[in-house]
């Protein structure tokens, strides 16, 4: 009698957890079945819950997807020299480190810290610091001694490493206005290879004067002052055909600074102008040209109905123009609207913001590109133009105060061959 009682309460215990199961079961489905259940949801709430569901599909390929495979590590671009400005940091300085990329078959990821401060803007581009986990790599330097002083020369990423992944420290969160230069990106992509990243001096003087194989605005490099077989127009050309390829591989600006560009500039059949004043005899082996010789310039470059497109820093230079030019010449002439210029010799990237001034110096490089003649003299901004439209005729006119516009020029000397 108490076995048959005990059986008895075992089954009705097994009977009430077997409807308790089900009764979860099915609450938990129906819960399934209205959270998921398209035919609850509006037209614009299943395009949402589609591209959602394709944004999640697209992060695990990211992270499936070893991005670094084929390379032999990573390269952080990561700055200029810390006196460079727009123009050099974001053209100059950017090729060069591509081409190191390049040369040693590393995947480039650009993210730009504050060390070169005359782009670098805190409230922009952030002022905190951030880790990526990854196994660091190391770039050794070769220094080569002369009578007046060094060089150094970095050389191609050490083979040896600890292979062990450790936190690296990034500042900010970068300076970009273009689109990124590779689909490496830090935790959202995969890869199992060396991160390096060029010290300072490796960067400048190093990768920016000491290396034949990179480029320069104008010669200030140490080969260059020893080099005498080779004329500035030879010398010009190769740097300019070497950094034309890789700003047409890599550097794409945004679409903002395009819309910039062409409401800064809607016209291609134009000639573009770029006038640097301010600080510009600070940066050594250039002269500050006259305005009469842009002027005369003018006269030889355009026709009557040619439009002129000017990208100056200087105030002084748009009185000048409206002031002493011929009232033919200054109605054709145009200008980027509402930005910052100085009226002394201090630069613009000194008296506002340098996110603006950036923005600002980028626009007037792509709108000069849209035309077909610049006249110019030595300038990071001027070579940028010319390294996105590299079949647009170029006048230098850096010294051209020693020289009447026409005159047969030797060779080797600093005059383009279009003055001749």
């Amino acid at each position: 009698m108490i076995k048959e009682c005990g059986s008895k309460k075992i089954l009705l215990l097994l009977l009430f957890a077997g409807s308790l199961y089900q009764i979860v079961i099915n609450w938990n489905a129906l819960i399934s079945f209205d959270n998921s259940n398209d035919c609850y949801l509006s037209h614009e709430q299943q395009q949402q819950q589609q591209q959602q569901q394709q944004q999640q599909q697209q992060y695990s390929y990211n992270n499936d997807e070893n991005v670094c495979r084929g390379y032999e590590g990573v390269l952080r671009i990561r700055s200029g020299d810390p006196g460079a400005a727009a123009g050099t940091v974001f053209f100059v300085f950017m090729v060069n480190h591509l081409l190191y990329a390049e040369r040693y078959n590393l995947l480039p990821w650009v993210h730009l810290d504050n060390t070169s401060h005359r782009i670098y803007d805190n409230i922009a581009h952030g002022g905190g610091v951030s880790s990526l986990f990854m196994e660091e790599g190391f770039i050794p330097s070769k220094i080569v001694k002369f009578a007046d002083g060094e060089l150094i020369i970095p050389q191609g990423p050490s083979k040896t490493s600890s292979r062990r992944k450790r936190p690296i420290s990034i500042y900010g969160n970068g300076v970009s206005y273009f689109e990124p230069v590779s689909p490496f990106s830090p935790n959202e992509t995969l890869c199992e290879k060396p991160f390096y990243a060029l010290d300072l001096q490796q960067v400048a003087p190093g990768l920016h004067a000491c290396l034949t194989w990179t480029v320069r605005a104008w010669p200030y490099g140490e080969f260059e002052r020893r080099q005498s077989n080779i004329t500035i127009e030879d010398w010009y050309r190769d740097m300019r055909r070497k950094a034309a390829t890789i700003v047409r591989r890599y550097i794409h600006p945004k679409p903002w600074l395009h819309e910039a560009a062409q409401e800064a500039n809607p016209h291609s059949d134009c000639l573009a102008m770029h006038v640097r004043k301010t600080d510009k005899t600070l940066s050594g082996g250039r002269d500050k040209i006259s305005m009469k010789t842009y002027l005369k310039a003018v006269k030889k470059y355009s026709n009557d109905d040619t439009i002129i497109y000017l990208a100056t820093d200087s105030s002084e230079t748009l009185d000048t123009i409206k002031a002493k030019w011929p009232p033919s010449i200054v109605e054709r002439v145009r200008t980027q609207k509402h930005t910052i210029r100085s009226n002394s010799s201090s630069p613009t990237f000194d008296q506002s913001s340098h996110d603006r001034t950036n923005r600002e110096v980028m626009t007037d490089i792509y709108a000069m590109a849209k035309c077909s003649v610049l006249l110019h003299g030595r300038s990071a901004v001027s070579e940028a133009v010319l390294y996105i439209n590299p079949d647009m005729q170029n006048v230098d006119l850096d010294r051209s105060v020693k020289a009447t516009l026409g005159e047969e020029i030797p060779d080797g000397t600093w005059w383009h061959d279009s003055l001749q």
